[in-house]
């Protein structure tokens, strides 16, 4: 097939330029032209415990579907200065005045102390709306045009805030990204190749693979919900393949034409070898990313589809617009040099000789290295990001970090215990069930608060709690009032506020034994809030995960088999990019939940890492760390189909791919490593665990303890029962002079 495709490539190499051409022009045209909001990054799913509290109060109680946090804050005035109230009451007056506002809460209106700081300084609207704005950006700018100036100070958050925020800040981390990314890519490229046509080739690459990639995500977001994750993630993914595939293809070009001497055989042999291996790794990568089709959450099945269509087109691009350039170019190719590379791989010669030669020490360095790397992880805490990973002059960051500077950390993320019965809710028995659960949990020494039907008059007993009950209309109007804000006929809830903040450990404790808690009568338990939404979340990530790494380690293996023909090597190979990858979320546990290095990078650490990061790593860096793989073990087999010796096909594989292997890592890290210095936390850590994981990959596990270990297996590399070789070797049995194996019996 390889064959064949580098013949037509060669033959039709204008028409192919020209193709691709009019893609990349309908791609920036489209993308220029059309602009799609995309989806935040809910991770929620219907059937999770949280959400059907949240809809089950939602449709009781006629609650707001989207609420935002208006915050007053001043130095020198407090809540009880007549300025300061005559700011929040015409505030209040304006925004109510919007039509999708529902209604608003503030500490004037209700008294509540839980609404003013303790130093009354601090205190905020909540403005609950109708329906969620068909225009949030709109709607946030003209929520904000009704602002009265202060003093004090009012800041605007909330969720919706939060989301339109993480958009805009997306949006300005990509650019900064990509226009870090290309030109010092570029600059890595020319000391790789010293050609300045040589090294644009890759960047042109590049460039065609991003804009085809926000042109798909655009037409993704037209048809389903697509997270504003994707946009960022998915170009890292498009841009470091793009460059990488185009990259490997060069530099076998160069090879070729250095010993063929003609265009067309070298582009045929092109293709036939680094072509197939792309297809290949490619494959695989596309494999890694289809994982995350098993998780039921719209940011994964987001970034499944555009990853996998970026990995489609880059493929695509990769094995028929490079070589038809590079048919066009030629000898061309090196023109514009301007520094001599030798194509004698001297270093890696030495390199491999070494690795060769001390196998065992090497071998156990370098899991030495892995290990220490990755032992972190067993202190991993998860959590769900919220604004702080945002940037501090974001709107919605601005306004949380205010709420928990000045209320007490469980206050404005409380936990919401619903309760629900098939009868009345406020029945004599329920009452009493109610009553018992209120008093066991103001008595919890992680409450701060409980507020709900069995404590609104803390002199009342539990008998005239059931008689008010009993007849409610007989009830004070002031509590008529506050019944009808917590109860309907078949529920009530209870706001729990902990001492805790919503990701501590102490308060996810509380919401499971809430959760375990029978309180009599018919009364069913449930439990939501940021803490259990986060608990519910992790519960369907990690119930899933395992699924989605037995499929794609199995579906590897497979691909592998063919590719290589060996039982052993592809099951080495999961293993090799697993340690990767391990060690990559090791590295992030010291950076971005113990704060090592956050001034240098920029951030607030949360204490944990966010939930989504391990799964999308795994499921990007499978793919990834695995096409150095590819690129290694394939040049191994070509060595050991021709020569039979496996020590002497290790030796020429790292002799061979270490220089190409190390600068196409070099390339992904400079794009992953680009956003890794983006402001959007959970993008920053994914570039920076993609950079990390590559750098590793392409030096410990690639360069030593694959070779190592591969030394060490000798023929057993290439077991392969029932499966006929490739090509018989040449040289089979013949033993090469000068090579010695830790195992004789099987060196070959």
């Amino acid at each position: 097939m390889f064959p064949a495709l580098g013949h037509f490539v060669y033959r039709f190499r204008w028409p192919i330029i020209g193709a691709w051409i009019a893609i990349l022009a309908a791609s920036i045209v489209f993308t220029l032209n059309f602009s799609v909001p995309l989806a935040g990054a809910s991770l929620t799913t219907p059937d999770m415990e949280s959400e059907q509290a949240l809809q089950a109060l939602r449709k009781a109680l006629n609650l707001s579907p989207t609420s935002i946090d208006v915050v007053f804050t001043d130095s020198k005035l407090t809540v009880d200065d007549a300025s300061y109230r005559q700011v929040v009451e015409q505030t209040a007056a304006r925004i109510k005045a919007m039509p999708d506002v529902q209604d608003i809460t503030s500490f004037y209106s209700t008294g509540a102390p839980q609404l003013v700081s303790k130093d009354r300084h601090t205190t905020y609207l909540s403005v609950g709306l109708k329906t969620d704005p068909s225009d949030e950006g709109a709607f946030i700018d003209e929520l904000n045009s009704n602002l009265e100036p202060g003093p004090p100070r009012a800041v605007v958050g909330g969720d919706m805030v939060l989301g339109n925020n993480m958009e805009s800040v997306a949006k300005n981390d990509l650019i900064h990204a990509e226009s870090f990314a290309l030109p010092i890519s570029l600059l890595v490229l020319l000391f790789i190749f010293g050609s300045v046509v040589a090294a644009s080739l890759p960047v042109v690459m590049g460039g065609v693979t991003v804009a085809g990639t926000l042109a798909i995500i655009y037409l993704l977001a037209r048809v389903t919900d697509v997270s504003v994750f994707s946009m960022n993630i998915v170009s890292m993914l498009g841009l470091g393949l793009g460059i990488d595939y185009s990259l490997l293809l060069v530099s076998r070009f160069r090879e070729e034409m250095k010993r063929e001497k003609d265009v067309e055989r070298a582009v045929k042999t092109t293709i036939s070898t680094a072509g197939k291996t792309i297809f290949f790794s490619g494959f695989i990568v596309f494999i890694g990313l289809s994982g995350l089709l098993f998780f039921p959450i719209m940011v994964f099945r987001s970034l499944a589809y555009g990853g996998m269509a970026v990995v489609v087109l880059s493929i695509l691009a990769a094995v028929t617009l490079v070589p038809a350039a590079l048919s066009v170019l030629g000898n061309r190719l090196n023109a514009l040099t301007i520094r001599h590379v030798s194509h004698e791989d001297q270093l890696w010669r030495g390199i491999s000789r070494f690795v060769t030669k001390y196998t065992v020490a090497i071998l156990l360095v370098s899991l030495a290295i892995i290990g220490v790397l990755s032992w972190p992880v067993l202190g991993m805490r998860m959590g769900m990001s919220s604004s702080t990973s945002l940037p501090q002059s974001a709107e919605a960051r601005q306004a949380a970090d205010l709420l928990s500077q000045e209320f007490s950390p469980g206050e404005v993320s409380p936990v919401i215990v619903v309760l629900q019965s098939g009868g009345n809710v406020l029945s004599a028995d329920n009452v009493a069930a109610g009553y018992a659960l209120t008093k066991k949990l103001e008595a919890d020494p992680r409450v701060e608060r409980v507020e709900g039907m069995f404590n609104l008059d803390p002199r009342l007993t539990l008998q005239q709690y059931q008689a008010l009950y009993a007849n409610p209309s007989m009830a004070p109007p002031q509590l008529q009032a506050a019944m009808a804000g917590m109860s309907s006929q078949h529920l009530t809830m209870l706001t729990v506020v902990s001492k805790y903040g919503p990701m501590d450990q102490q308060t996810r404790q509380l919401v499971s034994d809430i959760r375990a808690m029978r309180p009599g009568g018919d009364l069913q338990v449930q439990v939501t809030g940021e803490t259990a939404t986060s608990i519910d979340v992790d519960s369907v990530l990690f119930s899933d995960f395992p699924l989605a790494i037995g499929v794609v380690f199995t579906v590897t293996f497979f691909v592998l088999l063919i590719l290589l023909r060996s039982v052993i090597v592809p099951i080495k190979a999961a293993l090799m990019t697993g340690f990767s990858i391990l060690a990559s979320l090791g590295v992030l546990v010291l950076i971005f939940q113990d704060g090592n290095l956050s001034n240098l990078l920029g951030f607030t650490t949360q204490g944990f890492i966010d939930s989504i990061t391990p799964i999308m790593l795994f499921c990007i860096l499978f793919g990834l760390s695995m096409d150095y793989e590819v690129f290694l073990l394939t040049r191994i087999k070509e060595a050991w189909d021709r020569t039979g010796d496996n020590t002497l096909a290790v030796r020429e594989g790292v002799e061979r791919t270490g220089r190409i292997i190390t600068s196409a890592a070099a390339v992904m890290v400079v794009v992953t490593g680009a956003f890794a210095m983006t402001d959007l936390l959970q993008i920053k850590s994914i570039g920076m665990g993609a950079a990390v994981a590559i750098l590793l990959d392409a030096t410990v596990v690639r360069v030593l303890l694959v070779p190592s270990a591969m030394r060490l297996l000798g023929r057993v590399n290439w077991w392969a029962p029932l499966l006929a070789p490739a090509r018989q070797p040449e040289t089979a049995g013949k033993r090469v002079a000068g090579t010695r194996s830790f195992w004789s019996k099987w060196e070959r």
